[in-house]
């Protein structure tokens, strides 16, 4: 009997018997697969389909597989370690290079390495490949980990430090002078900093001002912003997003009476109604959407059905930041007629005529596709056992 294995976010063949691998016909929809050397060869003849990544293990040595936040440390006695990492690895910093060198035997981290400048080049050194942001901390400096703004007494505590910031860090007004004060440095990050201070920043950063963020005094900094009409009271004085900005179709003119100024470094989506009010308070580039209609949000997954069309009065504008699937019961002349914007920023599977219908209003960087290219676990022969739909098999 063949097999095919499918929708497997963790699948660990390294142990897989030579009897098993000779029925294994298929492997799709895998999002990890991990494979020893031995468990290559034998598996050499399986058609892979969307298998998001393949790693061999070196035979001989311990696998550290981790999902989120976890720590590297010694450990004497435990032999040499193949990492695996889906997140935030932090070494620690007991670990000296020697340590690392003779410990760590490769592997991939997916996400950020945080760790001191020697320790990151020897983790380099063992093959260990980063899919992201390795931190290497100057040695001696100590690391803030923290996304939070810093504060004048957090300023003050620092006096004499060098601290490395690990994030996007505001610095609060008057937080650069006073750590000019206390003769603190700091390095690293995305630094936003009030345009009043810029200044004292260059005397306490160590690192590249013209990469730093200024923002004019006085004004208010977040990251995103959605408002409604019922939540309107955000837009007073001055604002400075450093993501995007989301304003529903029901937020008028007359809301905007105390919004001063607008800086948005993301995007904004907008009624096109108050374009020309918004345009008077912005500073700077603005990636302005403007739409008409009732925005309909899908963050994560969502099916856009004739009933969703029906619930709304008039045209209707789509943001998309996860994955939408449009029903096939709707009609693209409905499509036509009724959605006046898609901005695609996930996966849209909608089927070719639907498509075509909505790509003449599609903005974003994101991608269509068909449904009919899913796979129908129906059509398989009766003669062949499915393995999966689970989150870790172990073969």
């Amino acid at each position: 009997m063949k097999t095919i294995i499918r929708n497997v976010a963790l699948l660990d063949a390294r142990a897989v018997s030579e009897e098993l691998a000779g029925e294994v016909e298929r492997i799709e929809n895998v999002a990890a697969l991990l494979l020893s050397e031995r468990a290559a060869g034998l598996l050499a003849g399986a058609r892979l389909s969307n298998v998001a990544s393949a790693t061999t293990v070196p035979d001989g040595v311990g696998l550290m597989l981790q999902n989120g936040q976890t720590t590297l440390s010694a450990a004497p006695g435990e032999g040499r370690r193949f990492l695996l990492v889906n997140g935030e690895l932090q070494i620690d910093p007991a670990m000296t290079p020697e340590q690392i060198r003779a410990q760590v035997a490769g592997g991939t981290v997916n996400g950020q390495v945080l760790g001191s400048a020697s320790q990151a080049a020897a983790l380099l050194e063992t093959g260990v490949q980063v899919n992201g942001r390795m931190h290497a901390i100057p040695d001696g400096w100590q690391a803030r980990r923290s996304k939070s703004p810093m504060t004048l007494a957090e300023a003050q505590a620092l006096a004499g430090k060098s601290v490395y910031l690990c994030g996007r860090t505001l610095l609060e007004a008057g937080v650069p002078g006073a750590l000019a004060a206390g003769g603190a440095r700091l390095a690293g990050g995305k630094v936003l900093c009030y345009a009043g201070d810029a200044q004292d920043l260059g005397r306490v950063y160590a690192g590249d001002l013209s990469a730093c963020t200024f923002v004019p005094d006085g004004a208010a900094v977040l990251r995103d912003l959605d408002v409604s009409a019922r939540t309107a009271f955000r837009l007073r004085g001055s604002l400075y997003l450093t993501g995007d900005l989301t304003l529903r179709e029901d937020v008028r003119e007359e809301h905007l009476a105390g919004l001063q100024t607008l800086r948005v470094q993301g995007h904004a989506l907008v009624p096109l109604s108050l374009m020309d009010a918004l345009l008077a308070r912005a500073q700077g580039e603005v990636d302005w959407v403007p739409y008409e209609g009732t925005l309909v949000v899908n963050d994560a997954q969502m099916a856009l059905t004739p009933e969703t069309l029906s619930q709304a009065d008039g045209p209707v504008a789509l943001y998309n930041g996860g994955a939408l699937t449009v029903d096939a019961a709707i009609e693209p002349k409905a499509l036509r007629e009724r959605v006046t914007l898609l901005y695609n920023d996930g996966a849209c599977i909608a089927s070719a005529a639907a498509q075509a219908a909505l790509r003449p209003v599609t903005v974003g960087g994101g991608v269509f596709s068909d449904p009919g290219e899913e796979v129908e676990e129906a059509a398989d022969p009766a003669d062949v056992r499915v393995l999966g739909n689970i989150a870790t098999l172990t073969l």
